[in-house]
């Protein structure tokens, strides 16, 4: 598993290399780290190691210009989850990241044991968010989906891959990816980080 950490704080980056090692030890055979102080540095190790299976990114460092660092990064790793760190739990700043690419965000102040469940949750599929994000009071924001998309929502917000689904609601896979195309549109969104908000929104989870 290649982990690359991008924090302008070195004391911030030695800590989690310790916290990884150490979280990620039972679940990893091979656990390796890339360190980056700045935006250009993550960018020039994603460039030349092509390998990295998680981005872990501070939401304030050199380069980030608000949210275009993270834009940035994540359209030079398309394929690689991209995460957010950061003391600052807000909720329009947390929205705002996953409207950028991020594929989760994880408070700097989340314990060791949240830590491990959150990372390996996104190596998963899945999607982590600050629990004080999710326990917001809840809008019950109109849709037009069907009955049987919002279960399907609900699901998918909850980290369920498309296969899980499917067995759930006894449907085919193929089934479940057509609803999600059609979930995705109706909504306006394009990642399953997205459909979560969407759903707590909606009062789904």
């Amino acid at each position: 598993m290649h982990i690359l950490i991008a924090d302008d704080h070195a004391l911030f980056r030695g800590g989690m290399v310790r916290l990884l090692n150490d979280a990620l030890s039972g679940d990893a055979d091979d656990i390796r780290v890339s360190e980056a102080a700045d935006v250009q540095q993550a960018l020039t190790i994603i460039g030349q190691q092509p390998d990295i299976d998680m981005i872990l990114m501070d939401l304030k460092m050199p380069g980030m210009e608000g949210m275009n660092g993270l834009r940035t990064i994540c359209a030079s790793a398309p394929s690689t989850p991209v995460v957010m760190m950061s003391s600052c739990e807000e909720a329009d700043v947390v929205q705002e990241a996953i409207a950028s690419g991020a594929a989760g965000f994880i408070p700097k102040s989340t314990s060791c044991e949240v830590m491990r469940h959150a990372i390996l949750m996104i190596l998963d599929g899945g999607i982590f968010l600050p629990p004080n994000l999710l326990m917001r009071p809840r809008v019950q924001e109109k849709s037009d989906l069907s009955d049987h998309q919002k279960n399907i929502l609900g699901l998918l917000a909850k980290g369920h891959a498309n296969k899980s689904i499917a067995f759930e609601l006894g449907i085919s896979e193929g089934t479940v990816k057509q609803h999600i195309h059609s979930i995705y549109k109706k909504l306006g969104i394009t990642s399953r980080t997205q459909a979560l908000l969407k759903a707590q929104e909606m009062g789904l989870v």
